[in-house]
């Protein structure tokens, strides 16, 4: 017969037994919750990722300055980043320990570039209408006769303008020399005229000079956004936590 003291030592096991047990499952669901959310923390950052470069692409390829700025992602970026760094502690992971600091750095260098290019773009557009508006001029009644020098005068406006908007679109040096010919010849036409004529040629070639320098700023912070990508690495970081 089983004694008492023998069945309270039975009852004791098994009890200590569902103890462990539950403590086992509890620390095993809290650990599946915390990789759930590191998972969807690194998914996170690569949708902000590939939306920055749909976004440069979009705000090169939108001519309409009245249209809603690019988003700024730039927070939701560092919050994911903040959230990540607070729960690697605690995650058991060597992959995200030895990967985070680079990931971190690239893509907080990428969204300052990112918020830089939305500037340039900005201005190369302001500058290219500006071209546009002088090629087309004053409004001139046709009471009042333009003689063979202003028509030459005009039609040399329209294909400094021309030749701006080609370079704006193909981004190539080609287009930006003969931009750069074009603008210094408006201004050497413009030597022997009138000082309307003075004017719009220096409104020209002010605006000229300005789209090509944001321009060829648009494309260094365009292709060094395009080398800071750590795709690879949050790829590769779902997949281990998968």
């Amino acid at each position: 017969m089983i004694s008492l003291r023998h069945s309270l030592f039975i009852i004791a096991t098994f009890g200590l037994v569902a103890a462990l047990v539950f403590l086992y499952n509890k620390t095993e669901a809290v650990d599946v919750g915390e990789r759930n959310e590191i998972v969807a923390l690194l998914r996170e950052l690569q949708e902000i990722e590939g939306r920055w470069d749909i976004d440069m692409l979009q705000m090169r390829m939108e001519m309409d300055l009245d249209q809603l700025a690019a988003p700024n992602r730039t927070t939701a970026a560092q919050n994911a980043l903040r959230a990540l760094a607070n729960a690697a502690p605690h995650a058991n992971s060597p992959a995200l320990s030895a990967n985070l600091g680079e990931i971190t750095q690239a893509i907080t260098e990428k969204a300052g570039l990112i918020e830089n290019y939305k500037i340039a773009n900005s201005r190369s557009k302001e500058a290219l209408r500006a071209m546009v508006s002088v090629a087309k001029g004053p409004d001139v009644t046709q009471d009042i006769p333009r003689d063979a020098r202003h028509k030459e005068f005009d039609q040399t406006l329209i294909r400094v303008a021309t030749a701006a908007s080609e370079y704006y679109w193909q981004e190539q040096d080609a287009q930006r020399k003969t931009l750069e010919a074009a603008a210094a010849g408006v201004l050497a036409l413009a030597g022997g005229m009138d000082a309307v004529a003075h004017g719009r040629a220096d409104a020209m070639n002010e605006a000229a000079q300005s789209l090509i320098k944001f321009k060829i700023e648009e494309q260094s912070l365009s292709s060094r956004a395009a080398l800071l990508t750590s795709g690879s690495r949050l790829n590769g970081l779902v997949l281990s936590f998968n």
